[in-house]
C-alpha cells in the first residue's frame, strides 16, 4: 500500500509542472502579401487572428485570415499547427494550415450604386486551401507575451477552369499571448 501514496505524490508533482507550462496561445499578426492568379495580381494588407492549444512546442487551433486591396480580397478560416523549438530568446517554428479560403476580386462596373456613382461588385470563389511557412517567436521561452514573425505561402488545393489557381505569399508580424 506504500505504492499508492508514492503514485499520488508523483502525479501531484507532475501536475504542478504541467500546470506551470503554457498550454495555449492567441495571436494577432499584421500581414502584407502578394496575390497571384490568372484573374489578377496585387498587393494585399490585413491581419491573421488565431488560437492554438497543446504544449509549448506543438500547438494546433483555428485561425482567421483577412487581407484585402483595391481589387482583391482573401478571407479564410483554417486549422493551423505550429512546431516550435525551444531556446533562449529566439524560437524558430514551422507552421502548416488547411482551410476554406474565399478568394475575391472586383469585376466590371455596375451602375446600381445608391450614392449615385458606379460600384464594382465582388466576385468570389471558395476553395480548400493550404498554407506553409516558417517564422520565429521572439521572447522568453514559455513567456506569456512574445512577438512573432512569419513568412507564409497560401495556395488553393482545387481550382475551376474559369478562375484558375490562386496563391498568396506574405510576411506577418504581431503579438502572441500564451497560457
Amino acid at each position: 500500500m506504500r505504492v499508492v501514496p508514492l503514485v499520488l505524490a508523483l502525479i501531484a508533482g507532475a501536475a504542478g509542472t504541467v500546470a506551470a507550462q503554457p498550454s495555449g496561445e492567441a495571436y494577432l499578426n499584421g500581414a502584407v502579401s502578394r496575390q497571384t492568379s490568372p484573374v489578377g495580381n496585387g498587393t494585399l494588407g490585413g491581419f491573421t487572428l488565431g488560437f492554438g492549444f497543446g504544449s509549448p512546442k506543438v500547438t494546433v487551433g483555428p485561425e482567421m485570415i483577412f487581407q484585402g486591396g483595391d481589387s482583391l480580397r482573401v478571407r479564410g478560416f483554417a486549422l493551423a499547427g505550429r512546431i516550435r523549438q525551444g531556446g533562449s530568446w529566439i524560437h524558430p517554428h514551422l507552421v502548416v494550415g488547411l482551410g476554406a479560403y474565399a478568394w475575391q476580386r472586383r469585376v466590371g462596373l455596375d451602375s446600381s450604386g445608391t450614392s449615385g456613382g458606379p460600384i464594382r461588385p465582388w466576385r468570389e470563389v471558395t476553395y480548400l486551401s493550404g498554407s506553409l511557412g516558417a517564422g520565429v517567436t521572439i521572447g522568453r521561452w514559455r513567456g506569456r507575451l512574445t512577438g512573432m514573425v512569419e513568412g507564409r505561402f497560401h495556395r488553393n488545393l482545387s481550382q475551376t477552369r474559369a478562375e484558375g489557381s490562386r496563391s498568396l505569399v506574405g510576411v506577418e508580424a504581431g503579438l502572441r499571448v500564451s497560457w
